[in-house]
């Protein structure tokens, strides 16, 4: 496995680095869950440890494994070491590693190019699926499409930097969409009481209204 990036990174392997923040993830951990708030120094204890890079798309500055079973036995043990040090990073941390995926079997290479350009700044993102009744839909306008409805159980509302969703056209089979995910004026999180992963802030997320540009589409439908 060899490592591409800053030194941070290149300084050991990603399962040594999760575990060598794993005992001041433990500590935060029952903080953000009292409170509860989003982790933002959990978060910025992965990023410093260079872990939001890993799993990307080598193109948007992950690293480079030997084959697709050397990099997922590394994500489980990595997600493994998160996970047990704190319950609510590790769902967020599972949810980046996820859209990353995504991006790596299914984005363009100018898309990669703005993964790059965000995970550079420091970005997180998650995966939202669930949605009440009837779910989000893409609907069209003079000026373009637009979503509407929301997602529920969105790990991360309002504190991740974007998120991977799934969205129905008018027609078709269903679509991947890449869209802002901290504005704190389409989050509530006032359902979200679960003990033990609080600080996830797996609430509500409306997306009724946001304008979505074709950039945004990852992968085609279905």
């Amino acid at each position: 496995m060899t490592a591409v990036g800053t030194n941070v990174r290149e300084s050991a392997p990603a399962a040594i680095r999760a575990q060598d923040i794993s005992e001041n993830l433990a500590a935060l951990g029952a903080r953000y869950d009292a409170a509860p708030v989003f982790p933002v120094e959990s978060m910025n204890l992965l990023r410093t440890a260079g872990l939001h890079l890993t799993f990307a798309p080598v193109e948007s500055g992950g690293e480079t494994f030997a084959d697709r079973r050397t990099q997922y036995a590394c994500m489980m043990t990595v997600l493994r070491i998160v996970g047990r040090a704190d319950l609510s990073v590790g769902r967020l941390y599972e949810g980046h590693v996820n859209a990353l995926l995504l991006f790596d079997w299914f984005s363009t290479p100018s898309q990669k190019a703005a993964l790059r350009t965000s995970l550079g700044g420091g970005a997180f993102y998650g995966v939202w699926a669930t949605e009440p009744q009837p779910g989000v839909q893409i609907g069209h306008h003079e000026g373009g499409a637009a979503l509407r409805g929301a997602k529920s159980f969105a790990t991360g509302a309002g504190g991740l930097r974007f998120a991977v969703i799934t969205a129905q056209p008018a027609t078709g089979e269903r679509q991947l969409v890449v869209v802002p995910a901290d504005d704190q004026a389409r989050t509530d999180l006032a359902d979200w009481r679960v003990r033990g992963m609080r600080a996830t802030g797996s609430g509500r997320y409306d997306l009724t209204g946001m304008d979505v540009a074709s950039s945004q589409l990852l992968g085609a439908p279905g």
